[in-house]
């Protein structure tokens, strides 16, 4: 089994990622279950629901490109902006 081939540092940096893609989903996991609750309780309509739920990802994906960018500080930037989707990267001649 290739987990057998692996060192303490490297299972130890599996685990974390496991861990923190677990913890990532955990909390929208939590919400779609919480939906109902919310709207019987407050009285809410599914649009407002919806709108409590689009913000919840739209801040989740700006909290991983601010992070992407304070992790990578020596270059000016995350990889994604210096990626060739972002046309910034050189062209392979």
């Amino acid at each position: 089994m290739w987990l057998k081939e692996t060192n303490q540092e490297e299972r130890k940096t599996l685990l974390a990622a496991f861990l923190g893609y677990g913890v990532d989903a955990f909390d929208y996991m939590i919400y779609t279950f919480m939906i109902p609750t919310l709207i019987a309780l407050w009285g809410m309509t599914k649009a407002q629901a919806g709108y409590i739920a689009t913000g919840a990802l739209i801040t989740s994906a700006i909290g991983g490109w601010l992070a992407g960018i304070l992790a990578d500080p020596g270059t000016g930037g995350c990889a994604c902006c210096r990626s060739r989707c972002c046309g910034s990267a050189p062209s392979p001649s």
